[in-house]
């Protein structure tokens, strides 16, 4: 399996705003791809982990790359994986500019189970 990390920035339109939008689409087209991940938004900002089978990671990728909501695209992690760190969501979501919600409390027992390097730069992002 693949995994890649990134951070990119919203073109026109806040991240926030752009989310839902960008989250109904990669849902649908995440669980026939069988990826997994988490995104989180923030301003202008996009963190997100895409994690799955090599081949469907590799064209998600390709069409974030193509995407014209994003630009100022950057990797962070771009590694082969043994076991998903975001298994449960097709594509889970944290609006950082909302308060603490449920959703924190399974980031943070979740960043218990993922590479220190990933749960401190969504640590870093998000605040939780």
């Amino acid at each position: 399996m693949r995994q890649i990390i990134y951070a990119s920035e919203a073109r026109e339109q806040s991240a926030t705003a752009l989310a839902p939008a960008i989250l109904r689409q990669s849902r649908v087209q995440n669980g026939m791809d069988g990826i997994t991940g988490l995104l989180c938004a923030c301003d202008n900002r996009f963190l997100q982990v895409l994690e799955g089978p090599k081949e469907s990671v590799a064209l998600a990728w390709a069409r974030i790359q193509a995407d014209p909501r994003h630009h100022r695209i950057e990797i962070l992690e771009d590694q082969a994986i043994a076991e998903r760190g975001f298994a449960d969501w097709t594509m889970a979501y944290r609006d950082v500019g909302q308060p603490e919600d449920i959703l924190d409390e399974r980031l943070r027992r979740l960043f218990t189970r993922v590479p220190a390097a990933i749960a401190d730069r969504f640590r870093a992002f998000t605040g939780v």
